[in-house]
């Protein structure tokens, strides 16, 4: 009978210390598992994250579509330029000109045929014609084509014989180039290059001046770079405010609250930047 009643109290010892161990198990199961599901969720959130700049990154640049940029890069005259005088004021040139189509979009461009136009003070003195063709992406296409520029339809020649003395002939050229981006072989959308330049043609040398397109950028279609004389003669034609040139090109130089500097690499606050053959105004 002593045996049966001591029994109980060890038994019961016993067992609330397995009830112990089964809920600290369990507490632990539970803790694992909220780890786990945290540690899930922080992957998703960082997949999420990791592909929402993915699909920015990718619609600013790839999906990012611009109108490509058609310029006259180069111009000479070889075979013929006949130039009257300022008693007799007419011309009569045949220019070989190099056209470049620049397409900075991920996606090639293909442009139907178009005609460039180039004037003198408003009147149309030649006419070419560029063939259709495709610019890859991220490329630049070069068209080289024979202009014929004739003073035939010119009424005003007194402007023309004052031209022809001061030896320099100003001319125009503007065109249009309408076409598509094919991007990634599904997406099409229309885009056309434009161009509207102004250049002066120096009887003397038989050379072509600098081009300026719009109000921005200014180039030398020689592409030897510039010189004193003809960055000066480039930036007084805008008619904004002369601006005088040093011959040793020595940064910074001040005129009128205008700096002019001259490097390789733009640089912030630099108004103007000289980059091998072209120089352009940041804004």
């Amino acid at each position: 009978m002593a045996e049966k009643s001591e029994s109980p109290y060890p038994l019961a010892a016993a067992n609330g210390h397995s009830r112990g161990d089964e809920e600290s198990t369990a507490n632990d199961a539970k803790e694992l598992k909220k780890k786990k599901r945290m540690k899930c969720l922080l992957y998703i959130v960082l997949f999420a994250v990791f592909q929402t700049g993915i699909i920015l990154l990718f619609a600013l640049t790839v999906m990012r579509i611009r109108n490509p940029k058609f310029r006259m890069q180069s111009g000479s005259f070889v075979d013929r330029f006949d130039v009257g005088t300022e008693a007799s004021p007419s011309f009569n040139l045949r220019m070989n000109a190099q056209f470049t189509v620049k397409n900075t979009n991920f996606g090639h461009f293909k442009y139907e045929g178009g005609s460039v136009t180039l004037a003198y003070r408003g009147t149309r003195v030649g006419q070419a014609t560029i063939e259709k063709a495709r610019v890859r992406a991220r490329s630049t296409k070069k068209v080289d084509v024979v202009v014929e520029l004739s003073s035939s339809s010119l009424s005003n020649n007194k402007e023309l014989g004052s031209d022809i003395s001061s030896g320099l002939l100003p001319l125009t050229s503007y065109s249009k180039l309408d076409g598509k981006i094919h991007l990634m072989k599904v997406i099409k959308k229309k885009k056309s290059a434009q161009m509207n330049c102004t250049m002066e043609i120096d009887i003397p040398t038989r050379t072509l001046n600098a081009t300026r397109f719009g109000s921005d950028t200014l180039a030398w279609p020689d592409g030897h770079g510039p010189t004193s004389g003809n960055i000066e003669e480039a930036l007084n034609s805008l008619g904004s405010l002369p601006i005088t040139m040093d011959q040793n090109f020595s940064p910074p130089m001040q005129n009128q609250n205008v700096f002019l500097y001259l490097s390789q690499q733009p640089q912030q606050g630099q108004p103007w930047v000289s980059q091998g053959s072209s120089m352009t105004r940041h804004f």
